[in-house]
């Protein structure tokens, strides 16, 4: 829930996170300029969708929250998701899976140390990574995080699900994020379905 300088009553969207809201902010200032009526506005924005695998948010049987951020990342939104998720409010425990960051160039495992480094330790309980720049990640994490058996490196996607499954309970939350190319996804159907994790060949 937001106002602008020229609302009467405040916007509301239907997802989370800082960045979405900087978002909207643009998108009721064109509209403002364009003179388009604040209640057509406000409709528009309350029918928002975003495409799958952005922050969606899956509730699982066994009571935890899957959510899938899997559709692609880079640093920016890599730092968005991850600031969204330490604010979350409401839950037990918080787990997170961060895979590699694809096509970032020679500065590669900067980036991805730069993202395990921003991570609080008091916001999120469990990090999990995947991937070769993944261990990056979890090497910029243990900077921080005294308790190593909270920071978890892997190559192989089925075991992270697995590792996930012995761990996680109801109330808990977790999110996965990754370049397109690291399919993370196929950990969400995993956790979300309970059922045999699909070939990775």
């Amino acid at each position: 829930m937001f106002t602008t300088n020229r609302s009467t009553e405040p916007y509301c969207i239907p997802i989370i996170g800082k960045h979405n809201v900087v978002n909207a902010h643009a998108s009721v200032a064109v509209c403002e300029l364009l003179l388009v009526p604040e209640a057509h506005i406000k409709s528009g924005l309350e029918g928002l969708k975003l495409t799958g695998m952005r922050m969606e948010q899956v509730k699982v049987k066994d009571g935890f929250t899957l959510i899938n951020d899997a559709w692609n990342a880079s640093p920016a939104s890599m730092k968005a998701a991850i600031e969204t998720f330490e604010a979350l409010r409401g839950y037990s425990r918080k787990f997170i899976i961060l895979g590699d960051m694809l096509e970032l160039g020679d500065r590669e495992k900067e980036y991805h140390q730069e993202i395990g480094q921003m991570i609080d330790p008091n916001k999120i309980d469990y990090v999990f990574t995947i991937g070769e720049l993944g261990k990056e990640i979890a090497w910029g994490v243990q900077k921080k995080f005294k308790d190593d058996e909270r920071v978890k490196v892997f190559q192989d996607k089925k075991n992270v699900a697995q590792e996930i499954r012995l761990l996680v309970g109801p109330q808990d939350v977790v999110m996965v994020k990754g370049s397109r190319g690291m399919q993370l996804e196929e950990i969400i159907r995993q956790l979300s379905c309970n059922g045999p994790f699909p070939d990775e060949g």
